[in-house]
């Protein structure tokens, strides 16, 4: 592996192909067939209503869950069906394909039904994400590197349930798997039958209902959250905009200028994400101003520091050490991450301050978005610098995705075991 360091922050340089680089090349081939194909691959006709269409009769978000798949993941857990049901989604990837044998019928007949798009799905919205994913993925990886992936840390609910769930134990696979589910809704294809948008969110929809029925049974979690059960409606919609309303802020804070295709693009591909996880639709924006107007309120106004978050937080920021030493040190994941999300949420995480790698982000980062964007020519910056940054994503991507070992989203079967047994078997 060839080396190259920028400045004092101890990030390196890979050679060879990228997983992104990869990844796009696989994807911009078989684009068209899979946005063709979309309907007719998994059918339609879960909904008639669009996004954000709300009516008198349009229960509480605060008191909402996943009825359907709530009972159904109590029942497997009791019934000691963890391990089948896991056991058949390893082997349940791609969009087309069917679910595996051995799968427990109920399990299977829920599934065939939450597999379904939308009725509502646009393949021509969708089209505008691929460009985005094609031309302009290096800004999603850090966004999630640096902001929506750390954000759980600030999100009280959030950072109670992640810490106290078994997902708590292992904050590398945990962030791991929110990389690959936006990964999978956002690539080129993503609903196409070899998309895994589908597949992923189903697996993610199991999971938080399995942990819905667990956590109320920690005595932890029970003394520090109120909630009957964790994940409602309104804490998925807040996780919804830490990831796709805040991606969007920060890359207009950066300068970044999206055409109106990849915009209305984004915004979809995060819609149709919603649905997949069983979020209501009268609960997911139409639109990007209101997604920024229920941000202001449903997002921006509960977050704060918690004792768990401050936890998670320190062990996101030494993610980076499981690859190499010095790949991504702590410091320059502690600077970006401040630089990103501002002093105030790092200061709840308790971040400590870096003042000479922040003064190298704030005056190197708007120039390197600014040649990207074609803004300004490449000259603008030393080029040893411009390839530290470039590299940056790829390295997020090497540390978040497990350094390429596969990443299976299991149901769990207890709670973080640093804290107690399994439950279930």
């Amino acid at each position: 592996m060839g080396e190259r360091a920028w400045g004092v922050s101890g990030i390196l340089e890979h050679d060879g192909i990228s997983r992104r680089e990869a990844l796009r090349a696989a994807g911009v081939g078989a684009a068209a067939a899979g946005v063709a194909a979309l309907g007719g691959t998994l059918g339609t006709g879960l909904v008639s209503a669009a996004p954000g269409v709300r009516t008198d009769g349009t229960p509480d978000p605060q008191r909402t869950w996943d009825t359907e798949c709530d009972q159904l993941m109590k029942s497997v857990l009791e019934r000691g069906d963890a391990g089948r049901v896991n056991r058949a989604l390893a082997d349940w990837q791609t969009n087309d394909q069917p679910v595996p044998a051995g799968m427990p019928s109920d399990v299977r007949d829920f599934i065939e039904h939450a597999r379904k798009l939308p009725d509502w799905l646009d393949r021509r919205l969708l089209k505008g994400a691929d460009t985005f994913y094609t031309t302009r993925s290096l800004y999603l990886s850090v966004i999630i590197g640096f902001s929506g992936g750390v954000m759980m840390s600030v999100i009280p609910r959030e950072s109670q349930a992640v810490y106290w769930s078994a997902g708590g134990a292992n904050m590398k696979d945990r962030i791991a798997k929110t990389y690959r589910l936006v990964y999978d809704q956002i690539a080129v294809g993503a609903y196409g039958p070899s998309g895994r948008a589908a597949t992923t969110a189903v697996k993610v929809r199991l999971t938080h209902s399995a942990v819905r029925h667990l956590l109320p049974q920690s005595p932890h979690w029970r003394t520090v959250n109120k909630q009957p059960q964790p994940i409602s409606q309104a804490d998925m919609m807040v996780t919804w905009h830490s990831l796709a309303t805040m991606g969007m802020r920060i890359m207009r804070n950066w300068g970044v200028h999206l055409p109106q295709d990849e915009i209305e693009g984004l915004l979809h591909s995060w819609q149709v994400n919603g649905h997949m996880l069983g979020i209501h639709d009268a609960y997911i924006p139409s639109s990007w101003e209101q997604a920024e107007k229920q941000a202001q309120v449903d997002l921006d106004s509960i977050m704060g520091p918690t004792p768990e978050g401050v936890k998670i937080a320190s062990m996101l920021m030494d993610l980076g050490r499981s690859v190499d030493g010095t790949i991504l040190s702590r410091p320059s994941l502690e600077a970006f991450t401040r630089y990103s999300l501002g002093d105030k949420l790092t200061d709840w995480m308790q971040l400590p301050r870096q003042p000479l790698l922040q003064g190298l982000l704030t005056a190197g980062w708007p120039t390197y978005v600014a040649i990207r964007e074609g803004v300004l020519t490449q000259t603008a910056m030393p080029p040893e610098i411009y390839r530290q940054f470039d590299q940056l994503a790829n390295t997020l991507e090497l540390v978040y995705l497990g350094e390429f070992r596969p990443i299976n989203i299991e149901i769990p079967t207890g709670n973080n075991p640093n804290y107690g047994k399994p439950l279930y078997r």
